[in-house]
């Protein structure tokens, strides 16, 4: 029922002593009996996980193909040497894309390089899905 450190994964069946399982793990809801009626319910659940993490997957996809290749503009307050005041921050840059391309990416999705403080071209990569990133060009100019 639960992941058990040196035993085995949520999920899975394992056989184990029965005065651990009674003493132990039983009594801690970590895991139960392997019955019929058990595997078919685990079974269940694997199903409908990986049915969610392939939805998951198509619309990270799809996200992809939105912004792969794309760039998306963002104004800043510069100074007369062209430095920016404060920095580019990734919520600046998650907002940009909703509004610039309609795509929703998570803030802690977002690889933005460190400190984005000068006017410029810069290249970012968005981790949409664990198999599934884009990258995306990030032009900041002067207001």
């Amino acid at each position: 029922m639960q992941h058990v450190k040196g035993l085995g994964q949520k999920g899975e069946i394992k056989d184990v002593n029965e005065g651990y399982f009674r003493n132990f793990l039983s009594r801690q809801n970590l895991a139960r009996e392997a019955t019929s009626s058990a595997v078919k319910h685990i079974n269940a659940q694997k199903t409908k996980a990986v049915e969610k993490l392939e939805g998951l997957k198509e619309s990270a996809l799809s996200v992809k193909t939105k912004i792969e290749g794309k760039s998306v503009t963002l104004v800043e307050k510069v100074s007369d040497s062209g430095k920016l005041y404060g920095s580019v921050s990734d919520k600046e840059v998650a907002e940009a894309l909703k509004t610039q391309l309609k795509a929703v990416v998570p803030v802690k999705r977002l690889q933005v390089p460190d400190h984005i403080k000068e006017v410029g071209e810069y290249e970012v990569t968005a981790k949409l899905h664990n198999e599934v990133s884009a990258n995306f060009t990030l032009n900041v100019t002067a207001k």
